[in-house]
């Protein structure tokens, strides 16, 4: 099945801003079946997981079959 939009066309572009983040940091952590975004510190075990933009996941912490939208913007 083909998506109702074309996101390779060039008569409507998408527009975006670059973002210079550093690599995601995987500590020690079992990853299956994820896609991590930039930014993110993972110690912990992710299961099936579409992981955002600077997110932070700690020991104790486990993600399954999940959708963390991340940390867009931070302060300070």
């Amino acid at each position: 099945m083909v998506p109702p939009y074309n996101f390779f066309d060039h008569l409507n572009p998408i527009y975006t801003h670059a973002r210079f983040l550093p690599a995601s940091k995987i500590n020690g952590a079992q990853v299956n079946k994820a896609i991590i975004a930039e930014g993110c510190i993972i110690t912990r075990a992710n299961d099936r997981a579409v992981i955002g933009i600077r997110s932070v996941i700690e020991t104790g912490t486990s993600i399954r079959d999940s959708v963390l939208m991340g940390r867009g913007f931070l302060s300070g």
